[in-house]
């Protein structure tokens, strides 16, 4: 019975390291290159996305990040309006229906230092909504603070997911 695993083990070595010695032993074949963000950014001469945009048949969720739209100073990147300005378009086409922008945080900060955070930059998205077009009768604005997370707050990548204002459409 320990023959067949052995014999096995073997032979998978021996596939390895034939097939291993094969693929380094071939001329023509040029290196290989990982996608990284940086080297599809370089090719396409594009800023990575700040927005992300989630389409249902009645509901529309475009999701900003707050690490990739705001500067320190609370103001929308050039990047940010950039793309908030082509998703106006789609946000026009759902309808006159109510707009809600809620700004959300990670647990970084006290729930009161969160909440005016929040709150204030989701004003500055509603403003930039205003700004392009869209009616202030339509446009509500919400800081939630910390509440609502959709990743965990365990690493710093994880929650700057947590970290973001949505604006949200109902179909009508």
């Amino acid at each position: 019975m320990k023959t067949i695993p052995v014999f096995f083990y073997c032979f998978l070595t021996l596939v390895m390291f034939s097939l291993t010695s094969c693929a380094s032993n071939h001329p023509e074949a040029p290196p290989l290159k990982s996608k990284t963000i940086e080297t599809v950014k370089k090719k396409n001469n594009l800023p990575p996305p700040v927005i992300q945009v989630i389409q249902s048949a009645d509901r529309l969720r475009v999701i900003a990040y707050s690490d990739g739209c705001f500067r320190s100073n609370g103001k929308l990147t050039r990047n940010c309006m950039q793309q908030l300005s082509q998703k106006v378009k789609l946000i026009k086409s759902y309808g006159d229906g109510l707009i809600q922008v809620v700004g959300y945080s990670d647990d970084l900060y006290d729930p009161e230092t969160a909440s005016a955070i929040t709150q204030e930059q989701a004003e500055v998205i509603t403003s930039f909504l205003w700004s392009h077009g869209i009616g202030s009768q339509r446009l509500r604005t919400i800081g939630y603070g910390r509440h609502d997370y959709i990743a965990s707050n365990r690493n710093v990548k994880a929650s700057s997911f947590n970290r973001r204002v949505e604006i949200v459409l109902v179909k009508n």
